[in-house]
């Protein structure tokens, strides 16, 4: 897998992902900051996290009617005390219930 972070999980994850999305022709960007600091989530919490939003994100992209598909997911340190993680992608569609 491709190094994005110094987590091994979090690298194998956005590897993996990056590829499924690739091949239904969706463009993953990732803007990571160098040396982010992810060692505080468990391999399971990251396959959560991670593998859940870019999977949500994927899937809607998929389903919006536009001509270029991509998503976006930045990540970033905020103060040295929390991480920001944001991840934009078109949609088809809010349900309302």
């Amino acid at each position: 897998p491709h190094v994005y972070t110094n987590n091994r999980m979090v690298n194998a994850i956005l590897s993996e992902k990056k590829s499924v999305a690739e091949r239904k022709g969706i463009f993953m960007n990732f803007t990571i900051e160098p040396n982010v600091d992810l060692s505080f989530i468990s391999d399971i919490d990251s396959i959560s996290l991670f593998g859940n939003l870019i999977d949500n994100a994927v899937r809607a992209e998929s389903e919006a009617a536009v001509e270029t598909r991509e998503v976006v997911l930045k990540l970033f340190e905020g103060d040295g005390q929390f991480n920001i993680l944001n991840i934009i992608n078109h949609f088809a569609k809010v349900e309302k219930s």
